[in-house]
């Protein structure tokens, strides 16, 4: 491109000719813009069922986005048409792009020298007169480009630690009057464009005053672009949108970011339980783990992500409920290129990375999906035989722990590593947690029923906490331990202590911050009937001091859980600074005990955790095998069940129940994530269970099994309309 189109002061006419140029070679391409979206059809809107996106005319919209972070801040003209062009060509819809960049947009320029805002007020754009002369005629450019193309851009007014984070004199940039202002500035110069809004940016909402901060900044969003597009929130990894906003108006669906991992964890189950929230809004993932990105932040122990790791959470998320799916890649996201700052040591530069194999896979998810009845599409593993064993529903025929009765759990870890989970005195679990306890963190509280962010709520009874500084044996978990660190017994009856009763030292006690979440039994025990908080008012420093002297560690509770459906997991009792950082903790995940707790090898979350049957990875891998989280199956069927879709992560016989399709006749197919072809196995009648096994099987070669009524003449999965 001529030094004319990419400097910042080339003249209006120069301008004006070469968007004509611009325009008619983009109607030589239609190829590349009808890979994207049809941006014809009108503005997008949640459907009438709130499960996803349509355009104005009622055709369906999918969500196949990019994560751009710095694309705004780091390319220039040149090089932003190069990665869009590449992005609509595979299929892409959304670009996910921020326009006050996380790596120091508001100090760095951009590639024509200019800043995004006025001495760093937020209120003050830094907007100069005449074409491309500032930062936002640049931003402006961007979106006109990618709109162009058939793109919409996933606009982030700015990354998360512009309002949460210390930037300026000790402070975040934003206030509540500032962002309400630069919203409404925003709203008003993009109202005309083809965009979604996503405010927030990889932090956690930590009080009141960010919240707002967050909400004003919508408030002035929607009273400058007068409603014309969607929003939503994208949160700290882990976590979602619906920790925070899911009652608030302004946000249109729920965005979760299920972690840099590449196992089906708690990231991925709470797709489904955002999916399965009141009132209904469509979810997705908007950070899954980038493609070439260090697993879990530990590429030296665990390496970097490769295509099938990417692969998994686009089939994984869209299977248990998400209505679109967001790709990364460690480079691209931050737009690196020899000469740039770097972020946790990318492998290539982004004008490689951008061909990186799971980037160009990630549009046969697309096309399988449209290429079958799309809006009513629903989340089913039932449909899985292993799910379903005795032909009843899926939740009657799973393998379960949990019971709605008094229960006694324990978890116990010895010195050496060896953990071991009780289930009413019965061995439910055993493994071994290796690693010393020198990352424990001094400064994290004890809390019972949730996390001290109030994220992670547990339901239930409670009648009895206890937790020692030693392993205990079977023989005294059969009968009544000694000299435990730390004793709840909740003979109250009212109020808002809970009392350490161990008499080890100063006592633990406990708040209930809101006495109307809980209800005492007068013969001892507590009732947490809604979302409660019981936590100690500093860290559990006695508790924590004495488990790192002595290396070994239990928890003993008896409880009584309202449901087997709590999921998160959800919390009864946790050392913790929220659902990223823990040393211990005893949560329930839906029908299963999960424990997490932290040493130097493992996560900083404590995975991997020791759970009891109920929570294993999937349907047709033994809990034994290392790392089977990665082979978690996923099932998906339309509501008429005229079809069905599992997908195996990997090449393991697996079967179904061929009644989830109501024809007389099922017509099957295997589809490949990796190319995107299909091929047919047959015609088969819908009555009992069959047996299916993966072409080509390998522990690394995914595929996904596709059901037909054969009365539909559907055509091969993953056909282009």
């Amino acid at each position: 491109m001529s030094d004319l189109n990419t400097h910042p002061g080339m003249r209006r006419g120069t301008r004006c000719t070469l968007w004509l140029v611009f325009l008619l070679l983009w109607l030589l391409v239609p190829a590349v813009a009808s890979a994207s979206a049809d941006l014809s059809r009108g503005p997008l809107k949640v459907s009438e069922n709130k499960r996803f996106l349509v355009h104005a005319d009622g055709t369906p919209f999918f969500w196949l986005g990019d994560t751009a972070w710095e694309l705004f801040h780091r390319l220039n003209r040149e090089e932003a048409d190069r990665y869009l062009e590449n992005r609509a060509a595979k299929g892409y819809t959304v670009i996910q792009a921020v326009a006050l960049a996380e790596v120091n947009g508001h100090s760095d320029p951009n590639p024509y020298g200019h800043l995004p805002l006025v001495d760093l007020d937020p209120a003050r754009p830094a907007v100069k007169d005449g074409p491309d002369n500032d930062y936002w005629d640049h931003v402006d450019y961007i979106v006109d480009k990618a709109n162009a193309l058939g793109l919409y851009i996933g606009f982030l007014p700015t990354w998360g630690r512009y309002w949460h984070d210390n930037v300026k004199d000790g402070k975040p940039l934003f206030t509540v009057a500032n962002a309400e202002t630069y919203g409404r500035w925003l709203g008003q110069r993009y109202r005309d464009k083809h965009l979604i809004w996503i405010l927030g940016g990889d932090r956690t909402v930590d009080n009141d005053e960010q919240k707002e901060i967050i909400r004003a900044m919508a408030r002035g969003i929607r009273a400058g672009d007068g409603g014309a597009h969607l929003m939503t929130f994208h949160p700290r990894g882990g976590g979602g949108s619906s920790d925070y906003f899911h009652n608030d108006e302004w946000l249109d669906f729920n965005m979760r970011q299920n972690g840099h991992n590449v196992k089906f964890n708690e990231g991925f189950r709470n797709t489904r339980v955002d999916y399965d929230r009141t009132p209904v809004k469509p979810v997705l993932d908007g950070e899954p783990i980038y493609e070439d990105h260090p697993v879990s932040f530990r590429a030296r122990d665990l390496g970097h992500s490769i295509s099938s790791d990417v692969r998994r959470p686009l089939y994984w998320n869209l299977f248990t409920g998400a209505f679109g799916h967001t790709y990364g890649h460690h480079s691209v996201w931050q737009m690196w290129q020899p000469g740039r700052g770097l972020i946790n040591n990318p492998l290539m530069p982004w004008y490689e990375a951008i061909d990186q194999p799971g980037a160009g896979q990630m549009q046969y998810g697309r096309w399988l999906i449209e290429s079958r009845p799309f809006l009513t599409r629903v989340p089913d593993d039932s449909i899985l035989v292993a799910h379903r064993p005795d032909g009843r529903s899926s939740e009657a025929g799973r393998r379960t722990i949990v019971e709605t009765k008094k229960t006694h759990v324990v978890y116990t870890r010895d010195e050496a590593g060896r953990a071991t989970l009780y289930v009413n005195g019965a061995v439910a679990e055993t493994g071994t947690v290796g690693g010393d306890l020198s990352n424990w963190d001094d400064g994290f509280h004890l809390a019972l029923g949730n996390e001290l962010t109030e994220d992670r709520p547990w339901l239930g009874e409670l009648h009895r906490v206890a937790l020692y500084a030693r392993a205990l044996t079977s023989s005294e978990i059969a009968g009544s331990p000694a000299d435990p660190i730390a004793l709840y017994e909740f003979r109250e009856g009212a109020g808002r202590m809970v009392k350490d009763t161990s008499g080890a030292g100063t006592p633990l006690d406990l708040q209930v911050k809101d006495a109307s979440t809980i209800q005492w039994f007068a013969d001892g025990g507590v009732r947490i009937t809604k979302p409660a908080l019981i936590a100690s008012t500093g860290p559990a420093t006695k508790l924590i001091e004495a488990v790192k002297r002595s290396k070994a560690f239990t928890i003993e509770a008896w409880i009584k859980p309202e449901n087997t459906t709590q999921a998160g997991p959800a919390r009864i009792v946790t050392v913790s600074r929220d659902f990223g950082g823990r040393n211990v903790t005893l949560g329930q995940l839906g029908g299963a005990y999960e424990v997490r707790f932290r040493t130097s090898v493992t996560s900083p979350n404590g995975e991997p955790a020791l759970a009891t049957a109920g929570a294993d990875d999937g349907p047709t891998v033994p809990t034994a095998v290392p790392g089977a989280g990665r082979y978690r199956l996923v099932a998906t069927r339309d509501v008429d069940r005229t079809y069905a879709m599992v997908y195996t992560p990997a090449g393991r016989t697996f079967s179904v129940w061929m009644d989830a399709i109501a024809g007389p006749q099922v017509k099957a197919w295997w589809h490949n994530p990796r190319n995107g072809q299909a091929r047919a196995i047959g015609t088969f009648a819908n009555t009992g269970a069959r047996q299916f096994t993966p072409p080509d099987p390998g522990e690394m070669i995914d595929w996904v099994l596709v059901l037909d009524d054969a009365t539909k003449n559907y055509p091969a999965p993953g056909s282009r309309k």
